[in-house]
């Protein structure tokens, strides 16, 4: 596990951190600037990196 996780780009943190605090997909996506699209794969890389796939 400590393996998968020191690979893990920090950008999908922040990705991650940006949704928590807004609780919306797309209202995170436009104070970080980036697309929706883009923000949903993120939160997809990540899920697959924590689950290990």
């Amino acid at each position: 596990m400590t393996q998968r996780f020191s690979a893990l780009d920090q950008n999908l943190l922040r990705v991650f951190d940006e949704v928590m605090a807004t609780q919306n997909i797309t209202r995170a996506a436009k104070n970080m600037a980036i697309t929706q699209p883009a923000v949903s794969n993120a939160l997809r890389r990540l899920r697959t990196t924590a689950r290990g796939a």
